[in-house]
């Protein structure tokens, strides 16, 4: 089970909207998800995770898009997602037909 991190809440919040920011930039049609338990569906718990965004690119479609703010992993000069969110995306993508995207951010200075 996670434990709630007030730290990392605040550099993921400032990742989404960065993210924002830069599909604000390039004219990138969005809608951005509200977080909030009571603002999406039961369906959510059951067969998936929600989204950060719902990014729409032209003669692709709708994707969905989580952003997360991670760290590079030195020793693999990777980036470690949960499994258990990758699951859950999947299902989603699979349940649903539309694709699921990770968007990760790696703030150099939380203060950005």
């Amino acid at each position: 089970m996670k434990t709630y991190n007030k730290e990392y809440a605040i550099v993921s919040k400032k990742a989404e909207l960065n993210f924002k920011e830069w599909l604000e930039r390039h004219d990138i049609p969005y809608m951005y998800i509200q977080q909030d338990c009571g603002t999406f569906s039961s369906v959510f718990r059951d067969k998936g995770k929600r989204p950060d965004f719902m990014v729409l690119i032209p003669h692709f479609g709708l994707i969905f898009v989580d952003v997360k703010y991670k760290k590079l992993a030195i020793k693999h000069k990777d980036f470690a997602l949960d499994s258990l969110d990758a699951k859950k995306y999947s299902r989603l993508q699979r349940e649903f037909n539309m694709n699921g995207w990770y968007a990760i951010s790696i703030l150099k200075d939380k203060n950005i």
